[in-house]
């Protein structure tokens, strides 16, 4: 994918519709808490490594790519962490010097919480976390003994705390006790990201009930 055509940036968002073209809307519920097909198909296309370079396993393309793949699902209802990976959490991964987990393996952040790390294992609850308990890897926010970290921790065998937001998306806490981490620099512009993709979100899914 190249990184400069809007041609291209037209074509993400033809493939993401097709794709949503093919599966119901998800009623999520305490047994059904995401859209598992719809996030596999999303992954063969490639759509859930857009805007993350090709070297570090992604699927290449601008930050302009990933936010038209998560406007397109979220006016489309998709019930997937996809504004979460592709906006938020492999970005900060990337720029904290750490391995991108396989963008076929769901990535959330957790921007709140009380998370300590020493040496590369983690401590504390990580609250809030969009997607908890349906995600295989998590981006933590957490302090280390010379101050704020990012790290990133699998927690595809963590149980997590069951709630929901407004929209029934899954929201929840992992607890931490010990758990090993890749630790790298907490970058400056996560929030700023975390707020990116919630607000792009709210747009898209604005326009399409005006």
């Amino acid at each position: 994918m190249s990184s400069d055509s809007s041609y291209n940036t037209d074509l993400v968002v033809q493939t993401v519709r097709e794709i949503l073209a093919g599966h119901e809307p998800t009623q999520l519920t305490p047994d059904r808490r995401w859209d598992a097909e719809l996030w596999a198909d999303l992954a063969e296309a490639g759509l859930t490594g857009v805007g993350l370079p090709e070297e570090a396993g992604g699927s290449g393309g601008e930050l302009a790519d990933a936010v038209a793949v998560v406007a397109t699902l979220a006016a489309g209802a998709g019930a997937v962490p996809v504004a979460e990976q592709l906006l938020v959490a492999a970005p900060a991964v990337l720029a904290a010097g750490l391995e991108l987990p396989p963008v076929d393996q769901p990535l959330s952040v957790s921007v709140s919480g009380a998370v300590r790390v020493e040496d590369g294992r983690l401590t504390g609850t990580a609250t809030d976390v969009a997607w908890a308990g349906v995600v295989h890897w998590l981006a933590v926010g957490a302090q280390g003994p010379d101050g704020d970290v990012l790290a990133l921790v699998d927690v595809s065998d963590l149980e997590a705390t069951h709630a929901a937001n407004l929209a029934g998306e899954p929201r929840g806490s992992y607890v931490f006790d010990g758990h090993p981490a890749q630790v790298g620099p907490l970058p400056d512009d996560l929030r700023a990201r975390y707020a990116l993709a919630r607000a792009v979100q709210l747009s898209a899914a604005a326009e399409t009930v005006l």
